[in-house]
């Protein structure tokens, strides 16, 4: 990636020289050449799109000093809606959270057994609650205070910080999760590259992210609700996430779409804003059986997960 510099307001009355990055070149497969094109402009930030490998990605990316602001905010987790950053209420959803991480936790073990597993990410600590009650011995690592102090109130071993930051040892884990947390990393090849030093010799990463070859992402295009370019800095097909695993020094265990356990009447608020049309839906559907409205139901969303473990000798 090619560096230029500019400046970036971070306040009324304060601006910083930011390190904005330009990618010439696309980060999963990574040819001598550039395959990426111009693909759409949302909320003013252009996005390309790898002819090769089907990558979307914001170009040029965030500074560091914009993302921060977001993450470092409690309103990322409560209040700030999923039509532009974060969650309307993180909290509000945590049984649907459990259930969904129930479920993903299921496919992960039928390669491992439980074991002890960093979740980078961690949020507020729902998926180390579930993992914990399956067996797993747990620890969380995530940016943002807010989320930690959440965490650690609910007696978990928990860091701040990230993979790069974070003082953990090497070979220190059996398995490494990072849901929906891959397409938020400024350098995912630098993250992905660690993580596999911090797993023991045949540890296993699980990442779920969003599919940028899924149905409504194709149907969808830029109004697909995960494009969201302060955020999601990067959205990958099945065959880029594989590139880029395997660029971090990993091989493939198992990649498909996963689902998540929402309700009718919680879809239809996150997109009230940004996809009114899928909402009229949603209230025909309810209305026609009305006894969905308030169900858990196992939809797909257009995530996917994949599982790749160190290569031997690692």
């Amino acid at each position: 990636m090619n560096k230029g510099h500019r400046e970036v307001g971070v306040g009324r009355d304060m601006a910083v020289a930011a390190i904005v990055e330009r990618i010439d070149l696309c980060p999963a497969c990574h040819g001598s050449e550039s395959t990426l094109k111009p693909w759409a402009v949302k909320h003013g930030r252009a996005i390309v799109k790898c002819r090769r490998c089907g990558l979307v990605a914001v170009n040029p990316q965030p500074s560091e000093e914009e993302t921060r602001r977001i993450y470092n905010s409690e309103d990322y987790f409560q209040g700030s809606g999923f039509t532009r950053f974060g969650y309307r209420d993180y909290e509000g959803i945590a049984e649907m959270k459990r259930l969904t991480f129930n479920r993903w936790l299921k496919i992960l073990e039928r390669y491992v057994h439980p074991d002890n597993l960093l979740d980078v990410g961690c949020g507020t600590g729902i998926l180390m609650q579930v993992a914990q009650t399956r067996g797993w011995r747990v620890t969380g690592l995530d940016i943002s205070a807010y989320a930690v102090e959440r965490t650690a109130a609910r007696g978990y071993e928990v860091r701040q910080g990230d993979v790069v930051t974070a003082d953990f040892q090497e070979a220190s884990f059996r398995v490494v999760t990072m849901l929906d947390v891959v397409e938020h990393l400024r350098d995912p090849v630098r993250h992905l590259g660690i993580v596999s030093r911090l797993l023991s010799a045949g540890g296993i990463v699980m990442i779920v992210t969003p599919d940028a070859g899924s149905l409504s992402a194709r149907l969808l295009g830029r109004d697909w609700p995960h494009v969201k370019p302060m955020e999601h800095l990067w959205l990958f097909t099945q065959r880029a996430l594989i590139s880029l695993l395997e660029r971090a020094g990993f091989e493939m265990l198992w990649i498909g779409r996963v689902t998540k356990v929402v309700t009718l009447r919680g879809l239809g608020t996150d997109l009230r804003e940004s996809h009114p049309w899928i909402c009229a839906v949603l209230r025909v559907i309810q209305g026609i059986a009305p006894i969905l409205t308030n169900k858990a139901l196992p939809l797909p969303l257009g995530e996917m997960m994949a599982l790749a473990r160190t290569r031997t000798g690692t």
